[in-house]
């Protein structure tokens, strides 16, 4: 107000109405009694009218000051509510009288009135924005549904358009995943609910990897929770066109783990140790040869070779994990047993027995046979061997080969069976 008041001062400084007698003269004739205060009123009148065309010069040439024109006979008293909208309803009555008025300001871009007063021309509609007079671009607000922000673009105010190149269009950025929980092991898909063809797609999948695939997968290689982010992009300015995240939880997965021994140094008889941690199922797999959903368990290789011995466990979220080791078995094995032997009591070599038995502390039983099937001897005592004999009569077994057959029972609680040819020869 100090600068209206020094333009409306410094406008009418010095400033005197030319004075006419004659003018004066037949206004107080009319006038009679009265005339003086009419000369007064008719005094006041001049001077507001003249201060009223100074007020219209100073708009003429002083484009920059933003003042509403206020008349002598009009008060406004506005009470503005202003929301983020610009629909305006105004109540102004311009009759010469006082008039309280409620300007409500909604959004729903259909306003005419303009939101720069730094003209005082008409101002142009513009859809979705106030009017501006002088041609130049206001900024017109869009917002992006599916993540609530808010992207700028510049309005032609002449054409109520927005440029083609630089056009913004809500674009649908919401996606998908089918598991929102998985094993570190298993591929996240992320499948967006529209597919557009112009934007550019950036996958973020919080754990500092990122894909430009329209489809998103992703395997993670850690444990934990994280968020995935699809931004769309506009290919030319890359500004963000939308925006969506969803969170994903990664389960660990067990850290599978066995160590193995051997019973004896001579018996390829192996021990194996689960050392796994945090799981509540098992599963070992001997390729081909035996499996085992035991703690732990032991096995007997008969045969010389290499082995892959594998460990699975699964943990309480269901993820699965396992290990492999080779096993290397250096020499046949059928419990040690000698493939002939001498009954000629000479104290060498005159009986038989698996040697194994003798190291293995197991309880077993030994049957031996001939070429026809019948049974020469049986023992389930290690300090009892055969020793040639047929047992059935006590007589001597003639020389030849024959048959043995073994069966004990394992520290897994399983059979075992092993048979073999023995030569008698005296």
């Amino acid at each position: 107000m100090d600068k209206f008041d020094n333009i409306i001062k410094d406008a009418v400084e010095g400033y005197e109405a030319p004075y006419d007698a004659q003018a004066w003269a037949n206004v107080s004739a009319q006038l009679g009694n009265k005339g003086g205060a009419m000369k007064w009123i008719v005094g006041s009148a001049a001077a507001v009218a003249l201060i009223t065309g100074s007020v219209y010069l100073m708009n003429q040439d002083e484009t920059e000051l933003n003042v509403p024109v206020i008349t002598e006979n009009t008060t406004v008293e506005n009470n503005t509510i202003i929301s983020d909208n610009h629909n305006v309803t105004d109540n102004i009555t311009n009759d010469g009288e006082n008039t309280d008025n409620n300007t409500t300001v909604t959004d729903d871009s259909q306003s005419e009135v303009p939101t720069d007063f730094s003209d005082n021309s008409n101002p142009a509609t513009v859809p979705g924005n106030a009017g501006n007079t002088n041609g130049n671009s206001v900024n017109h607000n869009v917002t992006n549904q599916n993540n609530d922000q808010t992207v700028t673009n510049p309005v032609n105010t002449n054409t109520g358009s927005y440029p083609e190149d630089i056009i913004t269009t809500r674009i649908n950025s919401k996606f998908v995943c089918a598991n929102s929980e998985a094993c570190m092991s298993e591929e996240f898909i992320f499948t967006p609910e529209d597919i557009s063809q112009s934007a550019l797609y950036v996958w973020d999948f919080g754990d500092g990897s990122f894909s430009s695939s329209k489809v998103g997968t992703h395997t993670y290689t850690r444990s934990g929770s994280f968020t995935v982010t699809l931004s769309l992009k506009d290919s030319k300015s890359n500004k963000t066109l939308g925006k969506s995240s969803v969170e994903v939880t990664v389960n660990a997965l067990p850290d599978v783990q066995f160590a193995y021994e051997k019973s004896k140094e001579m018996i390829p008889t192996i021990t194996f140790i689960n050392l796994t941690e945090d799981a509540t199922d098992w599963n070992w797999n001997i390729k081909g040869l035996k499996t085992s959903t035991d703690n732990q368990f032991e096995y007997t290789f008969r045969k010389k070779g290499i082995y892959m011995v594998e460990l699975s466990a699964t943990n309480e979220y269901g993820c699965s994990n396992s290990t492999q080791k080779p096993i290397e078995i250096k020499n046949d094995y059928n419990l040690l047993a000698p493939t002939a032997f001498t009954p000629n009591g000479d104290n060498k070599n005159d009986n038989f027995i698996p040697e194994a038995l003798r190291l293995m502390e197991v309880d077993f039983t030994m049957v031996v046979y001939d070429k026809s099937g019948k049974m020469m001897y049986q023992t389930n005592n290690v300090n009892q061997p055969w020793d040639g004999t047929n047992m059935n009569d006590n007589s001597i077994a003639e020389d030849g080969a024959y048959v043995w057959t073994v069966q004990f029972k394992n520290a897994n609680g399983e059979i075992e069976y092993y048979e073999g040819h023995v030569i008698i020869t005296r």
